[in-house]
C-alpha cells in the first residue's frame, strides 16, 4: 500500500494579483492534509470517506468527467491524467483502490446541531489533486516531483474550468511559496476529451511558473476564524472580477499593480521579519485594502464592510494581521499572531464573540509519500 499526504494552505499575499504574470503571490501550508491510499484491486475503485460513497469502473476509458457527480470531479480527473501519462508511457496500469480523506481542518461544523459542514478553505481540492498524482506516479516509481506538480496543474485546471493561478497546486507540491504563475495559454485547450492525446508533450514542455521556497517566520501563530456568514464560490468571485478587468482594464490593472507593489514589499520585510514587523504589517494592510478596494469595483464582496470591521476587532484582540485569504468572500479570516500571549487573547476574543477558531500549525513542506 501507498499512501499520500498533501497538506492545505492559505494565500496570505497576492490574492487576484497572482492571476497575472509576473506579478506574485506568497502561500504557506499548514499540517491538515488530504490523505489518499492506493492498493492493488481486481478493478478500479475510489473510496471517499467523508461521503461514505465510492465510484468503481473496469478503466480509465471508462471514465466520464461529464457524467460525473460534481463533487468527485477533481478525484476522476486526477485519475485520468496521471494514468494518461502512464499510458503515453507504454505503461499498463492495472486496476487499483484509492481511499481518500480528509484530516479535520479542511472543514468545519456550522451549526450545533452538527448536520452542517462547510469547508474552511484549505484547498482540499488542490491537495487532494496532488495526494491522487503522488499516490499513482509513486506507484510506477516515477517520484519526479516536477512532473507530479504538472500533472496535478493539468488535472485541477480540467476539472476547475481553468480558473485560477495554480498556486493551491504548487503549494501542496513544493510548500510554502513565493509564486508567479504559468502562461495561461499553456493550458488554455487541454480538455478531458484530448488529455489522453496532449499530456505527454505538456509535461516534457518547459513551462514558466516561478517558485521560491519562503517559509512563514517561526514567531508567527496561525488561526482561521470562521465567519458564520454564508459560503463563497471562490469561481463565481473570480468570474466576476474577470468581467470587471473586461469591462474596465485600466482601473483593474492599476488596482492589481497596487496590490503586487504592496505584497512585494511585505514579502521582502518577512525575509527578515524580526526587524520588520511594522514594515511588513503596513505593507500587508496596504495590500488587503488594495484587494477590498478592487471587490468594491467590481461589485462583489471579496471583503465587506462587516468582515473589515471584524478584523480590525481581531487586530485589536491578538492578531498581529488579518485577512479574507485567497480569492476572499464570507467564509472565513486567516490571522497571524507573534506571541502566544497574543494568540491566546485572541483565542479567547474569538470564544467571547461566539466565533470558531480553528488553531493551525504552521508547514513549510508539500506532499509526501510512504509506503
Amino acid at each position: 500500500m501507498i499512501v499520500a499526504k498533501a497538506p492545505g494552505k492559505i494565500l496570505w499575499l497576492g490574492g487576484y494579483a497572482v492571476l497575472e504574470r509576473p506579478n506574485i503571490g506568497f502561500v504557506t501550508t499548514v499540517k491538515e492534509f488530504v490523505n489518499v491510499s492506493l492498493d492493488a484491486s481486481d478493478r478500479f475503485e475510489i473510496s471517499f470517506r467523508a461521503l461514505d460513497d465510492k465510484i468503481s469502473f473496469k478503466s480509465i476509458y471508462d471514465l466520464d468527467l461529464s457524467s460525473i457527480d460534481p463533487r468527485y470531479r477533481i478525484a476522476t480527473s486526477s485519475v485520468i491524467t496521471a494514468c494518461s501519462y502512464l499510458d503515453s508511457l507504454g505503461i499498463r496500469v492495472t486496476p487499483f483502490k484509492i481511499d481518500s480523506h480528509n484530516d479535520k481542518g479542511f472543514g468545519y461544523i456550522a451549526d450545533r446541531k452538527g448536520k452542517i459542514v462547510r469547508k474552511t478553505g484549505l484547498g482540499a481540492s488542490a491537495a487532494a489533486t496532488v495526494a491522487i498524482i503522488a499516490a499513482i506516479m509513486y506507484s510506477y516509481n516515477i517520484k519526479d516531483i516536477e512532473t507530479i506538480h504538472k500533472l496535478a496543474q493539468i488535472a485541477h485546471s480540467i476539472a476547475n474550468g481553468k480558473i485560477g493561478s495554480g498556486f493551491d497546486v504548487a503549494a501542496a507540491t513544493y510548500g510554502s511559496i513565493v509564486y508567479t504563475r504559468f502562461t495561461p495559454d499553456l493550458l488554455k485547450d487541454i480538455k478531458e476529451d484530448n488529455v489522453r492525446e496532449r499530456v505527454a508533450d505538456l509535461v516534457s514542455k518547459r513551462w514558466d511558473y516561478k517558485i521560491k521556497r519562503l517559509s512563514l517566520s517561526k514567531i508567527f501563530r496561525v488561526a482561521l476564524i470562521m465567519n458564520k456568514r454564508g459560503y463563497s464560490d471562490t469561481n463565481d468571485l473570480v468570474s466576476k472580477v474577470f468581467e470587471f478587468k473586461k469591462a474596465n482594464s485600466s482601473l483593474y490593472n492599476e488596482i492589481i499593480s497596487l496590490i503586487d507593489y504592496y505584497d512585494r514589499r511585505a514579502i521582502r520585510a518577512l525575509s527578515h521579519i524580526e526587524s520588520n514587523k511594522t514594515r511588513f504589517k503596513y505593507a500587508f494592510t496596504a495590500a488587503r485594502l488594495l484587494t477590498k478596494l478592487l471587490g468594491r469595483e467590481a461589485g462583489v464582496d471579496i471583503e465587506d464592510d462587516k468582515t473589515t470591521a471584524l478584523i480590525e476587532s481581531l487586530e485589536e484582540n491578538g492578531a498581529f494581521v488579518a485577512r479574507v485569504p485567497g480569492a476572499g468572500g464570507k467564509d472565513a479570516i486567516a490571522a497571524l499572531s507573534i506571541s502566544k500571549s497574543d494568540y491566546n487573547r485572541l483565542k479567547l476574543f474569538a470564544k467571547k464573540k461566539h466565533l470558531d477558531l480553528i488553531e493551525l500549525e504552521s508547514y513549510s513542506k508539500g506532499f509526501y509519500v510512504k509506503y
